[in-house]
């Protein structure tokens, strides 16, 4: 059976400053294993498909809870990879003239991500709202938990522990500037446009 997903690589977090290349590294571990998590879920669930009787309702049920939050881990940190490094780029103007539209100015919208990301224990999210193009700001506190159907995110911060405890300790302020000063725009840019809406090819996967 063809996995699922692979994991990939991020050549763009060689340039991310302030974050060790041990945290980096390890965090990038920690990726890899939701990726094998996920294609071991996904394994298993199609077994259970193609024969009901190896599993009753309540593995069934756990399983796919446990794949729903593996593949929500692995796209999360897809994102927060992505949109790290190579922070010199200027702010493209689409997404610096719909960030002014929602939140008055560009100001306005930092201290509010800012302060979401300080709230929060899990992930923040710049999410666009596909019905209304609306920008928010949100959060939740697991991977398990995004913020609502058609919520396209543009933007992710990882503000578990395990992403910044090393290099910042208590000091989650400090590691919160450290991302947002490391932000490559043209990503969040692509996201919100839907260029880069797919970032991994579309396969079928066959058993």
């Amino acid at each position: 059976m063809d996995s699922l997903l692979e994991p990939r690589t991020f050549a763009n977090l060689a340039s991310v400053a302030g974050l060790s290349r041990t945290t980096l590294d390890e965090h990038h571990q920690l990726y890899c294993g939701y990726v094998k998590k996920a294609n071991t879920l996904s394994d298993r669930l199609t077994a259970i498909q193609n024969t009901p009787q190896l599993a009753n309702a309540v593995d069934i049920v756990n399983i796919k809870g446990d794949l729903c939050f593996a593949l929500a881990a692995v796209r999360n940190h897809e994102m927060y990879f992505d949109i790290l490094g190579d922070h010199k780029t200027p702010i493209p103007h689409i997404l610096k003239d719909r960030i002014s539209a929602n939140f008055g100015s560009m100001e306005n919208y930092l201290e509010d991500l800012r302060r979401t990301a300080l709230g929060t224990r899990g992930w923040t999210w710049t999410v666009m709202d596909q019905l209304t193009g609306r920008l928010w700001n949100l959060s939740g506190q697991h991977n398990g938990l995004f913020p609502f159907w058609d919520a396209r995110p543009i933007l992710t911060l990882d503000l578990c522990d395990h992403a910044y405890f090393y290099d910042f300790g208590h000091h989650r302020a400090d590691y919160i500037n450290c991302l947002i000063d490391n932000l490559n725009w043209e990503k969040p840019a692509e996201f919100l446009t839907g260029d880069a809406a797919t970032r991994r090819p579309i396969t079928m996967a066959t058993t």
